[in-house]
């Protein structure tokens, strides 16, 4: 299963069991939350990172300040992202992979593969009461290429759980929303509206198109994302949606119909 995969099952049961022991809806929310960035990097033999034949390991990532349920919350989402938990720290992580690599050379003395391992999460929007992270996976260990990913989750503040596209939208505006975003696909894809979807190289479950929950909120809009392999073949790359606020903010469930107030 690609680590992608992993990790969005695992946000979405951190904050299904966070959601159940947290703070009331009626806690004060700050304007927006302050973060600092932070790196950690390891490199076999100490080599250097930027040289092409040095295999390392490397997270940037931002730590949330301040002593709230938001913060911690956040915080201990970027280290489920990062592989932590029980006894097995960031440092340790990037350990784990590294002796792997080390196991590898040693069974493969006469090979010079390279492996690499980079994640790099940031901020990419925040309001009053909702904080998206947005998660670029870079990972290379054989093969003929790497894998690549993007993952995004956004947050409510106020119920202090992930949001999900049923958060949103209710059903009957969730199908209007399929039908522009469908229409705004077939448009990138230059398909015609009969087009069927299989026969042109898309593996959207029952050759039916649908939007998934790997999605961003930006000043502009939403976005959402699909990751190689996930409807498509690799050489498609990712394929983003992205869809106008104007478009969006009508559907909107009432809870979240003033995100861009």
């Amino acid at each position: 299963m690609p680590r992608y995969l992993v990790i969005f099952l695992g946000v979405g049961l951190f904050f299904s069991i966070m959601h159940t022991g947290c703070v009331g809806n009626d806690q004060k929310q700050l304007d927006t939350l302050s973060y600092e960035m932070k790196k950690l990097s390891l490199s076999f033999n100490q080599c250097n990172p930027d040289s092409p034949d040095c295999s390392h390991i490397s997270y940037n990532y931002p730590v949330f300040n301040g002593n709230n349920a938001a913060a911690d919350s956040l915080n201990a989402i970027i280290n489920l992202l990062l592989g932590v938990s029980g006894k097995n720290t960031l440092a340790k992580t990037q350990e784990t992979f590294l002796s792997e690599y080390a196991l590898f050379v040693k069974q493969n003395p006469e090979s010079n593969q390279v492996w690499l391992s980079q994640t790099n999460i940031n901020v990419p929007f925040q309001s009053s009461n909702i904080v998206c992270i947005g998660v670029n996976m870079y990972d290379f260990t054989g093969g003929a290429h790497g894998l690549y990913s993007q993952i995004y989750s956004c947050y409510d503040r106020k119920k202090n759980r992930v949001i999900t596209i049923k958060d949103l939208f209710n059903q009957a505006n969730y199908q209007k929303l399929l039908a522009v975003a469908e229409k705004n696909f077939r448009a990138q894809k230059s398909l015609n509206d009969t087009a069927d979807l299989e026969n042109a190289g898309f593996w959207f479950k029952d050759n039916t198109f649908h939007l998934n929950d790997n999605f961003v909120i930006t000043n502009n809009g939403v976005d959402w994302l699909f990751n190689p392999y996930e409807v498509a073949s690799y050489a498609d790359g990712m394929i983003v949606i992205s869809l106008d606020k104007s478009e969006i903010q009508p559907l909107l469930n009432q809870d979240f119909s003033s995100i861009w107030d």
